[in-house]
């Protein structure tokens, strides 16, 4: 008790230079500019250096950190709102502390190992970041190594989560090494177990990516528009016209012919459907929407000629349509017809992201939904799926139906307003006689999605998503690495259609197959056509059957040990009574 007030007289500056360094090196293992292998070794200098503060100093200074850190990994955030991406961090930095204090709890008054304590604590904060007000699975210490498959071949035991109490575990026992310098063996009996619990994770990896068999599936093609969000959430007619027929274009591409079945990113369909909505049509010129009416065999190029003649003479253009093709004509012209005869026209399986909407008697929308529409090569609609796990602010105000004037005051922060609903249920999409299990943007994060798929029989996983909100920045290949867990989570491939990238195609091993780039390397923001097999696999991991359960036993060890540790040490100071 001594020490502890002797150090809260002055301030740790030499824990605040360690923790600075942390948050430095752990940081940079996420920016793609940077290596991630400093991650093995970023936790090192915190947990050295925290030993000695007090614990209310202990708090601030490990929030602080964390905070910072958030800062940096989430600054992506202010792109959409400046407000929400400086409070985000204020809530993610308090994981931080909570894993310094409870460690340091755990170790000075219930004398449990900190490398025991560490490898309990950090994966089991990193599973509540990522269920807690809907989760936030992002930047786990796993993540970082999603370019270095043979490091990360481990979650299809146990997760992401496993990959990040691997590389907790060599920080903390490079810590201990570093603190027990002078007693030479015990440093270098950590500095071993360290090494073994490296070359273990490596080992398995090189021996589980040799030992999958892996088959040829599906040839898909991904279109990536590269539509920018100011356009995408405030355009006009025009604007929606220009976007779809450069959908359409993709989607016709010899290349895009040659594949079995055409993915579109998340809502890339303009305007809503479920509704009598022309929005497109409305942004057609003439000729575009006669050449749409050919495409589609209402008109003839000869009844095309009487068209034009008819309205050079003065007549409505529509009335003009109607009477060369028919009442029914102008009806191919809507949302949905559009999107349904470009499945037939190109004859072959697209799945598009679209939005759906719901309206009330006097045709008011009431409702939306962020929608995957599956048509096959006719342009019937055989499956969809509603996107069931929402973005909270983005797709959502919380509280809309329990206290809508709070949800109105947190709506007023947002650039739009959220008026997106949940889907009822995850289901699969049927394509070229294939099963792909749809996540929509950042539904790609969360493993029991995929997880969920897996089980129902999906061969692969189909990310359609719009990144477009966050310009740009890293977040790009942060969703595409965080994304790529899920194949070896599930031995499941990972098709991604993204608006302005990363869009890829990635291996049951975790390997990325494919990914969209321009000629000069660039992968951001960029607009192109990505075509590629997919590779499946048959293998089932323990992963799908025991989910992050498994973090029970590292967290039951902790107790049982802590507990034996505290009930020796009372027995020991008890008063003896003969």
């Amino acid at each position: 008790m001594a020490e502890d007030r002797s150090h809260s007289r002055k301030w740790p500056w030499s824990a605040v230079g360690a923790l600075a360094a942390t948050a430095l090196l752990f940081a940079s293992a996420f920016i793609p500019e940077f290596s991630p292998l400093v991650i093995w070794f970023a936790l090192v200098p915190a947990l050295v250096a925290v030993r000695g503060i007090s614990m209310w100093r202990l708090f601030w200074v490990s929030w602080l950190t964390g905070y910072l850190v958030c800062l940096a990994l989430f600054y992506w955030v202010m792109i959409v709102s400046v407000t929400g991406g400086l409070l985000l961090p204020v809530y993610l930095g308090l994981y931080w502390p909570a894993f310094f204090v409870s460690l340091e709890v755990l170790a000075r008054k219930y004398r449990v190992p900190r490398v025991l304590a560490a490898v309990t604590l950090w994966p089991l904060l990193e599973h509540l970041r990522g269920t807690l007000l809907t989760g936030l699975p992002w930047y786990y210490l796993g993540h970082a190594f999603f370019r270095w498959p043979r490091l990360i071949q481990a979650a299809d035991l146990g997760g992401v989560l496993l990959v990040s109490l691997i590389v907790m575990s060599v920080n903390a026992l490079l810590a201990e090494a570093v603190v027990l310098r002078r007693k030479r063996r015990a440093s270098a009996a950590a500095l071993a177990a360290a090494a073994v619990i490296f070359l273990a994770n490596l080992a398995y990896g090189a021996w589980r990516m040799n030992s999958l068999k892996l088959f040829d599936g599906p040839t898909v093609a991904c279109v990536q528009p590269n539509v920018p969000q100011t356009i995408k959430i405030d355009q006009t007619e025009k604007q929606s016209a220009k976007i779809f027929l450069k959908m359409r274009a993709y989607t016709l591409d010899q290349r895009a012919r040659a594949a079995d079945v055409v993915f579109w990113p998340e809502t890339m369909m303009p305007g809503v459907i479920g509704v009598d909505d022309y929005t497109v049509a409305n942004g057609m010129s003439l000729a575009e929407i006669l050449d749409e009416l050919v495409a589609q065999g209402a008109l003839t190029r000869d009844a095309v000629s009487r068209v034009i003649s008819d309205v050079d003479g003065g007549a409505d253009v529509f009335n003009a349509i109607r009477k060369a093709a028919g009442p029914g004509a102008l009806e191919r012209l809507s949302t949905d017809s559009l999107m349904a005869a470009t499945a037939k026209i190109a004859r072959e399986s697209v799945v598009a992201g679209a939005i759906y909407a719901v309206t009330d008697s006097n045709g008011n929308i009431t409702k939306t939904y962020n929608r995957a529409c599956d048509l096959d090569p006719g342009g019937r609609e055989i499956a969809f799926y509603d996107k069931v796990h929402l973005v909270p602010f983005g797709e959502f105000v919380p509280f809309r139906d329990l206290c809508p004037a709070l949800a109105r005051l947190l709506g007023a922060m947002m650039p739009v307003q959220p008026v997106t609903y949940p889907g009822k249920d995850y289901g699969l999409l049927p394509a070229a006689g294939y099963a792909f299990g749809p996540a929509i943007c950042f539904e790609s994060t969360f493993s029991y999605i995929s997880r969920r798929y897996r089980r129902l029989g999906a061969d692969a996983l189909v990310n359609m998503t719009n990144d477009g909100w966050f310009g740009g920045s890293f977040e790009l290949e942060s969703h595409l690495g965080n994304a790529l867990f899920r194949a070896v989570e599930t031995r499941m491939a990972v098709v991604r259609a993204a608006n302005t990238g990363i869009s890829a195609v990635i291996s049951p091993k975790g390997e990325i197959v494919v990914e969209l780039a321009a000629p000069d390397g660039r992968k951001r923001e960029i607009t192109g056509l990505l075509v590629s097999r997919v590779p499946l696999c048959r293998a089932r991991t323990p992963y799908l059957v025991v989910g992050n359960s498994w973090l029970v036993l590292p967290a039951l060890c902790t107790l049982l040990f802590g507990l034996a540790r505290y009930l020796f040490s009372a027995r020991k100071n008890a008063p003896f009574c003969p």
